[in-house]
């Protein structure tokens, strides 16, 4: 049976709050990410909302290709007693937080490690949440800055025309990409954004559940890049 490990982090600096985590398969890693936040839901409790944001995203992940169970690496380890109970979940972060992980139905077994000890993944985690943190202060980040403004432009667009956009991360990884929740009378799924060398700005329908929306959410995106042109 395929074991997944999953290491945690997140970072503050500069007044920017980052996260990251890496996934191991079998001891091979299969995936990495790091972004930057942008939602003042987690900007206000500063690296714990790169914490809270780091596992969220790895559960996502896990869930979107059919994990059940996984093993959850972290150096802070309120993020497993929020969960549990052992720890009071205070404020609409925390409680949030314990809803969404009870949601997923996940079998998520906690791991604590030591931080900055040498372990080789912690660490890893580490380094990706500062990356994220410090996107701004890079010098090759000119697409993530690009999308970074369309997709806000692109969310307050599709909330005027009566859906409800909500950004759910936007990344600089290898390349810059973006991710929005998407809802009308029903939850409607993703949309994914993408910014790279070879595509410029296209968007991805490929999460989303009712595909007959796709020709009136393109033709919103659309207006918007020609506005940006």
């Amino acid at each position: 049976k395929d074991k997944y490990k999953i290491y945690v982090d997140g970072s503050y600096m500069q007044g920017k709050v980052g996260y990251g985590f890496v996934v191991l398969k079998n001891a091979r890693k299969v995936k990495e990410e790091s972004g930057q936040i942008d939602d003042p839901f987690y900007l206000n409790s500063r690296q714990v909302g790169g914490e809270i944001k780091a596992v969220e995203r790895a559960v996502e992940w896990a869930s979107d290709h059919g994990i059940n169970t996984i093993y959850i690496y972290h150096d802070f380890e309120n993020l497993e007693k929020w969960v549990s109970g052992e720890y009071r979940t205070k404020n609409d972060l925390t409680k949030n937080y314990r809803h969404f992980l009870e949601e997923t139905g996940l079998d998520i077994k906690w791991v604590k490690v030591d931080s900055h000890t040498g372990n080789k993944w912690n660490d890893y985690a580490d380094q990706l949440a500062r990356k994220g943190a410090g996107e701004n202060n890079t010098g090759g980040d000119n697409r993530y800055q690009e999308l970074k403004e369309m997709v806000n432009e692109f969310k307050e667009s599709l909330n005027k025309q009566g859906f409800s956009a909500q950004i759910k991360d936007i990344n600089n990884e290898r390349y810059a990409s973006a991710r929005l929740k998407l809802k009308a009378d029903e939850d409607l799924g993703y949309i994914y954004i993408y910014n790279t060398k070879k595509h410029h700005l296209i968007t991805r329908y490929h999460q989303l559940k009712d595909s007959s929306y796709r020709e009136e959410l393109e033709k919103i995106w659309q207006g918007i890049k020609g506005q940006d042109l």
